[in-house]
């Protein structure tokens, strides 16, 4: 019986260190430009956050339907800065302030079939009195409480 001789082995090349260093500051690199791209879009979507957090704290909107000899609600507490929307539901109404502090504006709108809506931005703090020009003696009158900006809240511009 013969032998087999063994193959001959066949030296692996060694790796230089500094081959290895190379390749290790690539995947380093690389992992770095990954986790950058990732802290920006984290910092993208919390700037978002914040800014529409920032929005639901802002200016409120406030409705009153205006029907059946009726502002409903009658009385509001408010903040400097919201908006009152009057809305038609039935009948021919009036918006007219009665009362309003020092330095804010008075107002007299129709409310009806033509004239849906009416808005109003509540920019000074203290009590408005208002009513419908029609039906005030039936008791078709309201009341806004506004205090001064909520917490988190920017007041209006001033001119």
């Amino acid at each position: 019986m013969t032998k087999l001789a063994a193959p001959p082995r066949r030296r692996i090349p060694e790796i230089s260190t500094s081959l290895y260093s190379l390749y290790f500051t690539k995947i380093i690199s690389k992992y770095s430009v990954q986790t950058k791209s990732i802290m920006k879009k984290i910092l993208l979507l919390t700037m978002a956050l914040a800014i529409c957090s920032v929005s639901a704290a802002s200016a409120a909107k406030i409705r009153v339907r205006v029907q059946n000899f009726t502002f409903q609600p009658a009385t509001i507490n408010a903040h400097v800065g919201d908006t009152i929307i009057w809305r038609f539901v039935n009948g021919m109404h009036t918006t007219s302030s009665t009362s309003v502090p020092a330095g804010a504006q008075t107002w007299n709108a129709p409310i009806d079939s033509t004239h849906t809506q009416f808005r109003y931005r509540l920019q000074v703090a203290g009590t408005y009195q208002y009513q419908c020009n029609f039906h005030f003696a039936q008791g078709m009158v309201g009341t806004i409480v506004v205090s001064a900006a909520s917490p988190g809240q920017v007041p209006p511009a001033t001119n």
